[in-house]
């Protein structure tokens, strides 16, 4: 058998949905329609009924806007350049209730602002300079010192009043230049809006600390979703010391600095500050607002999503299922903040190979989200590209392609198709289309990807760094290992810098690019590679995670190659530990590690433990070619050999399916050779793929069905093994 099965570990983003809890709302000090109640990471309006969630409104019917200049009173002149704002920047209909909203809230604050920007002149005080010249010009010097006494004591008053007049002025401008930051944010100009917010810090007086603390909070945010992670966590620590100093040590809005600091140092790959800080979250949560509030269930799902994340997924578990019931006793079971749950839970499942689990969890997140939203909904489309990628891990492509397509229409309707999070669920398709191996299809949608990232977010970008590491992938699937190596390397070095040295991507990365050396014979170079992603994996996931098995199984394999077999089998058996313990015994990534330790016993000559592991994989593989040669063992025996060629998988697109192959045939000759062993198989197809005229193929189907088929020279496009059938 082909023993490089060395895992490619594509970054792909999958969305998965976390609840960052802010204290501050996404428009800074603006009330929306008559009340605002807050609900995490979802508001909901008074007047219009409008839902706000992930800054995607569907709002009120546009014949209703004109009775708000009424309910705003506001100048027909005023109405006119809102309505001209609106066109400018090409507001969609399901948002322009939404905006006309908040573009009038802050035209009148600013006209009631206006009023407090004048000057203040004291009248009394210019009395007194003129009785004191007068009493200077008569000489009575006596009278001109009262009177300087009592011009001092107002004038003082007068710069008391002038300096606290200043500080609201000061104030007032701070609020001005975040409100330009939060628009600029909504267009995802995030540099401009995080140099708004730096300028609203620059301006607080330091008898405002509070609200210098807000505008740091927006700078950590903002930052955090630029991918900017260094100049996030340095905001939310400013955010958090003022805090500190200014606030009892177990105030709630400490509590959401915790949180969405852990949320960064999660990003970080800083993985157990992240965890003590959510813990320190959840405890002033839990004591100031009760264990059953909804803030306490949104800190126990995104402390869920980091164990999820860890591999930790026995901790992950009863966090979410919690974080669950506390949701559907405060919202009831079909509200959006539940079906976010179930979406996680499912992602959770996926994670431990639980797919049937995970699609029934997908499903009910999806009906909820569809039955609140409707069709055309970011929540919507993000459970249908979860499902999608979750059929496509199945291998079920024809499935998992409608759904990732309805997906990206979601996406592109509610936003344009240049649009970041439109880029994010074309990463799924180009994907798919890699696992189908339509790499140039692919390559093509990670170029467009590409293209979108590099407008849209700033150079060092963390995304960007994704879409450079798939294309990576593409190039060396295609043999191109000049193009992938350069890729791999542009990725490792945007990670390095935005993220750190020494987290999951880059271990990632590394791995990748060690591969490509592996395949060139630079044993030397991928050991020092592998052996860098391994203590990096072991740093930040701990040795019983799934990513420090694989990380196990790719330098084991490089042991192999350099003949090293002990180290090999040392290291293979390690990383199969690990995947039962966390996948259980028979799931496909066990059965990887069954096949590579049966090819190295069988290089050793080691064929009874070889056969062992052999059969071990493919009864996890497959268990009906298991059955099928049970029942037919002694006819296979006796009518062809002990040892066969077994097709355990059909490739979607080859020529094998087109010519009507199945799954548990058995290949007996191919071109007039008998075959006994998948490597004979492999080399008969090479030595004659010149050759010009069909061959003659032998099949046996089951119940000893024999088959004669005409192939075309070439690559058949199955996944084969030799069976020896004294071990079943």
């Amino acid at each position: 058998m082909n023993l490089h099965m060395i895992k490619i570990l594509k970054i792909t983003v999958i969305f998965l949905i976390t609840n960052l809890f802010y204290s501050f709302y996404l428009f800074a000090n603006v009330q929306i329609a008559d009340s605002i109640e807050s609900k995490g990471d979802l508001y909901l309006t008074g007047k219009g009924n409008i839902y706000i969630t992930q800054k995607v409104i569907e709002g009120v019917k546009p014949e209703e806007y004109l009775k708000l200049a009424k309910e705003f009173d506001i100048t027909e002149t005023a109405v006119k350049n809102f309505f001209r704002i609106l066109k400018e920047k090409k507001v969609k209909p399901e948002n322009l209730d939404y905006t006309f909203r908040q573009i009038a809230k802050k035209h009148k604050n600013l006209q009631e602002r206006s009023q407090q920007l004048k000057l203040f002149i004291n009248p009394e005080i210019i009395k007194l300079r003129k009785k004191i010249e007068q009493a200077i010009i008569d000489s009575d010097y006596e009278k001109a010192e009262i009177y300087l006494n009592d011009a001092i004591e107002k004038q003082m008053q007068c710069i008391n009043f002038t300096s606290n007049e200043l500080n609201k002025c000061k104030l007032l401008a701070a609020e001005m230049n975040a409100e330009k930051g939060d628009i600029e944010n909504i267009q995802l100009n995030y540099n401009a809006a995080i140099e708004q917010y730096r300028k609203s810090v620059n301006l607080i007086p330091d008898a405002n600390k509070l609200k210098k603390a807000e505008y740091y909070e927006k700078i950590g945010t903002t930052a955090h979703e630029a991918g900017l992670y260094g100049e996030s966590k340095k905001a939310y620590e400013k955010c958090l010391e003022i805090k500190q100093k200014e606030l009892p040590v177990d105030d709630v809005n400490i509590g959401t600095t915790y949180n969405n600091l852990a949320n960064i140092h999660k990003s970080n790959g800083n993985y157990k500050k992240a965890e003590t800080l959510y813990k320190e979250a959840l405890i002033i949560f839990e004591k100031k607002l009760g264990e059953n509030h909804p803030e306490v269930a949104n800190t126990l799902n995104d402390l869920a999503n980091l164990y999820e994340t860890k591999g930790e997924y026995a901790e992950a578990e009863p966090l979410f299922i919690r974080a669950l019931d506390i949701r559907i006793k405060t919202y009831g079971i079909n509200h959006p903040f539940v079906a976010i749950i179930f979406n996680n839970i499912a992602l959770l499942y996926e994670a431990k190979g639980m797919y049937l689990k995970a699609m029934a969890f997908y499903k009910k997140s999806l009906n909820i989200q569809k039955k609140v939203f409707g069709v055309n909904h970011r929540e919507v489309s993000t459970i249908y590209n979860n499902l999608g990628c979750l059929y496509m891990i199945l291998g079920r492509y024809t499935e998992a392609y409608p759904l990732i397509k309805k997906s990206i229409e979601i996406n592109k309707y509610i936003f344009d198709e240049n649009h970041p999070i439109v880029a994010t669920s074309l990463n799924s398709l180009a994907l798919l289309y890699y696992y189908q191996g339509k790499y140039s299809i692919s390559e093509s949608i990670n170029k467009k990807i590409l293209e979108i990232r590099k407008k849209k977010l700033s150079k060092d970008h963390p995304d960007i760094a994704t879409t450079y590491h798939n294309l990576g992938s593409l190039y060396y699937k295609q043999g191109n290992y000049d193009k992938a190596e350069y890729f791999f390397k542009k990725s490792i070095v945007i990670y390095e810098k935005t993220i750190n040295k020494s987290c999951k991507e880059v271990s990632a990365s590394l791995g990748n690019l060690a591969t490509i050396y592996v395949d060139q014979g630079k044993y030397a170079k991928a050991e020092s590679l592998y052996k860098k992603a391994l203590k990096i994996t072991e740093k930040y996931l701990g040795k019983n995670h799934l990513e420090f098995a694989t990380s196990l199984n790719n330098l084991a394999l490089l042991n192999y190659y350099q003949k090293k077999y002990t180290e090999a089998e040392n290291l293979f058996k390690k990383s199969l530990r690990i995947n039962e313990m966390i996948l259980g015994k028979n799931h496909k990534e066990v059965a990887v590690i069954l096949n590579n330790l049966n090819g190295l016993y069988q290089k050793q000559e080691r064929y009874e433990e070889a056969m062992i592991f052999n059969i071990r994989a493919l009864k996890i593989e497959c268990k009906k070619c298991i059955e099928v040669l049970e029942n037919n063992k002694k006819i296979y025996i006796s009518q062809i050999s002990k040892t066969i060629v077994l097709v355990i998988d059909i490739l979607e697109g080859s020529q094998a399916q087109s010519i009507g192959l199945q799954k548990c045939d058995i290949i007996k000759n191919y071109c007039g050779k008998s075959l006994k062993s998948a490597n004979e198989l492999i080399n008969s197809v090479s030595e004659k793929s010149n050759n010009k005229h069909n061959i003659q193929m032998t099949i046996i189907r089951n119940n000893n069905n024999i088959i004669e088929l005409k192939v075309k020279p070439g690559k058949l496009g199955v996944i084969i093994k030799t069976v020896d059938l004294s071990y079943l």
